[in-house]
């Protein structure tokens, strides 16, 4: 499997994306912002760590229903194993990025910003 440092495709990272993704979909850009401009691993760390507290304060259930803003948003359906696969994984990519911290982060929430739209419900009504 050749996977440059940045990239950041397939599973089990998707489940860090995804609920990345979820707060972009809500509008709250807090957690990408910090972990894309992150110039140390104990910032992007602190990121992550405040974003998935965020989702299981908000995504008690997966695959829930959030209405945020004025949106509704579906919660990322996350298995805890996958999680915890996906933690592991980024902490090691962390503790050895060095000067490819912010390639690793900044491919993390590009991503984040990318797949937002799946995570929206959209009323057929409007528009």
């Amino acid at each position: 499997m050749s996977q440059s440092k940045g990239e950041v495709k397939g599973s089990p990272l998707d489940s860090i994306i995804d609920i990345l993704a979820f707060f972009v979909a809500t509008r709250n850009y807090s957690y990408v912002d910090i972990l894309s401009n992150a110039l140390d691993e104990l910032t992007a760390r602190e990121a992550l760590i405040n974003a998935l507290r965020d989702y299981r304060s908000t995504c008690p259930q997966p695959g829930m229903t959030v209405e945020r803003r004025d949106i509704k948003v579906r919660c990322p359906s996350v298995s805890h194993d996958t999680l915890e696969a996906a933690v592991r994984i980024v902490e090691s990519r962390l503790r050895e990025a060095g000067a490819d911290l912010m390639t690793f982060t900044r491919s993390l929430s590009l991503n984040a910003l990318a797949r937002a739209d799946k995570f929206k419900i959209t009323n057929s009504s409007e528009g």
